[in-house]
């Protein structure tokens, strides 16, 4: 049986991963973790553990507390400031023995800034830009 650690279970990104992997039919075992005591986590999740915020000095070290705790397998992330700080720590995560489901470090490096990544497309020449302006007049924009 593995062992899959969800990350803002409390969110309807975090619960929804939950809930999906429980649909599945696969024999998991569900950690969800929060920052919130009552937390829908608690609902989908096998095993509910409280974050503290990913920002906490200390937020790293609990997380790999929690991955050997519980045997983990697989980390998910279900809000955006986990994807970044695990995406910033992902060897120091994997060297616990859980594997983290991320995409690609270095095109989540480079989505972290919006306007930076519409800026490589358009240098890129990609056919996937939208159009994207910072101006915010009005009369402008509407044009």
């Amino acid at each position: 049986m593995k062992t899959i650690l969800v990350s803002g279970a409390s969110g309807i990104v975090g619960y929804g991963i939950l809930r999906s992997l429980k649909k599945s039919g696969k024999e998991i075992k569900l950690i969800g973790t929060t920052i919130y005591d009552d937390s829908v986590a608690q609902g989908f999740s096998d095993i509910y553990e409280k974050a503290p915020h990913t920002n906490d000095l200390n937020y790293i070290e609990w997380l790999l507390k929690i991955i050997k705790k519980h045997s983990v397998n697989f980390i998910i992330p279900g809000i955006e400031i986990d994807l970044y700080k695990w995406a910033e720590n992902a060897s120091e995560i994997e060297k616990s023995g859980a594997k983290i489901l991320l995409n690609n470090l270095e095109l989540i490096s480079l989505c972290r800034d919006k306007w930076f990544f519409y800026e490589n497309l358009i240098k890129n020449k990609s056919p996937y830009a939208i159009e994207t302006s910072l101006n915010t007049d009005f009369n402008t924009l509407k044009s």
